[in-house]
């Protein structure tokens, strides 16, 4: 998993903007994406929900600037697009590491056959 970012109070800002003008307003529906992105991401069978969570905010806030309300996406929705790629991100590396582990270790000490 990447890094988190190392978001600033402005971004956090921006994030809370998405989703109303009033700050109050806005953080409860904060509070209603996290829960809704654990139900999301402990769905699909994701065991580290919380910290993909936390990496779904982190780059919307990092992309909130792209965000157009004119094209009629609702906010939820541009969250929910990021979560989705998380989602599908994580269970790449999880078929990744299944079809690893299923390999037998290389021994570069023993000589060529043949």
């Amino acid at each position: 998993m990447k890094n988190r970012l190392d978001l600033g109070q402005s971004e956090f800002d921006a994030l809370l903007g998405l989703f109303s003008d009033n700050r109050d307003e806005a953080g409860a529906v904060y509070e209603r994406l996290r829960q809704g992105l654990l139900r999301f991401y402990r769905y699909r069978g994701i065991s580290d929900a919380e910290s993909l969570i936390d990496e779904t905010l982190d780059r919307v806030a990092a992309r909130s600037a792209r965000f157009d309300p004119s094209l009629g996406v609702e906010p939820k929705a541009f969250v929910y697009g990021f979560a989705t790629r998380i989602a599908m991100e994580q269970a790449r590396k999880a078929a990744l590491t299944r079809q690893l582990d299923g390999l037998e270790p290389l021994c570069r000490d023993d000589p060529p056959a043949g």
